[in-house]
Parts: C-alpha cells; structure tokens; sequence
C-alpha cells in the first residue's frame, strides 16, 4: 500500500516540527524546508534536522 501524503499532511507534520523546535528552544526557523511537489513532508524534515 502506498503512502499518499497530501498538503494538509504535510502542514500538520511543519506544525509537529515547529512545536518540538520549541520545546527545545530552538528557533523554528531552522526547521522550515523547501516545499516541494508531492512533498513527503517527514523525510524532508528529517533532513532538515540532520542538517
């Protein structure tokens, strides 16, 4: 089966990293990513995270 992850998604999963950033103090900022088209919205946090 695939995973289909549509915008309203995605915009839940930036609000989750948001308020995680938050709770670490961090500025959310560094937390946004590149929207991009059929974004899969974790995995690109993710990276973001990493990075």
């Amino acid at each position: 089966m695939e995973l289909i992850v549509d915008d309203l998604h995605v915009h839940r999963l930036r609000q989750i990293w948001i308020l995680i950033a938050k709770q670490l103090g961090e500025d959310h900022e560094h937390f946004k990513y590149t929207r991009r088209k059929r974004a899969t919205g974790a995995p690109a946090a993710a990276d973001q995270i990493a990075a």
